[in-house]
């Protein structure tokens, strides 16, 4: 589809208007299809997860996970929509009782592992960029504060998280 800046710039998003909900709704409008946000328990090793069914897009989170991270995580899903990635089948990715609570058949995806090797493949590596570029666009925007929520829900953490490069 592109390169992942062309991608990004196709979006004709205004990155000074950005909140997660608009942007959501910015790529629902794109697409033509629906995108529902679903807090989940997944299996350990999956962080999130990119679920397309004939009636739309799903995008699962783990809610115990930082809002940072979900943000970016959410983000890198997107990315896969958006640079049509290979979507894989995933009944063995979801837990049996979510997958028969939402489905029927078979329904394709990608999930995000957790993993200790330097590369998850080219696929992965252009979501991660994707989800740079939107950052830095973000952050050119004056909008960074979108994507950072609060600096931490534990008080004795917000030294160092407030300490990572973000000036908010």
């Amino acid at each position: 589809m592109g390169s992942v800046s062309a991608v990004v710039e196709q979006l004709k998003y205004d990155f000074g208007r950005f909140e997660l909900d608009h942007f959501l709704d910015h790529i629902q409008h794109l697409r033509k299809r629906q995108l529902i946000l679903m807090p989940a328990m997944l299996k350990h090793e999956i962080v999130a997860l990119w679920v397309y069914s004939e009636e739309a897009d799903y995008i699962f989170f783990k809610p115990t996970d930082h809002v940072i991270h979900q943000t970016h995580n959410i983000l890198h899903e997107i990315a896969h929509m958006m640079l049509d990635h290979t979507r894989i089948p995933l009944e063995d990715v979801l837990t049996p009782e979510l997958f028969k609570q939402l489905f029927s058949g078979q329904i394709t995806g990608r999930p995000r592992r957790i993993t200790r090797e330097p590369s998850n493949g080219i696929e992965e590596l252009e979501a991660e960029e994707f989800v740079f570029a939107i950052q830095e666009q973000v952050m050119a925007a004056n909008r960074i504060d979108q994507l950072l929520d609060k600096a931490s829900s534990i008080s004795a953490l917000n030294t160092y998280v407030e300490g990572m490069g973000f000036d908010v």
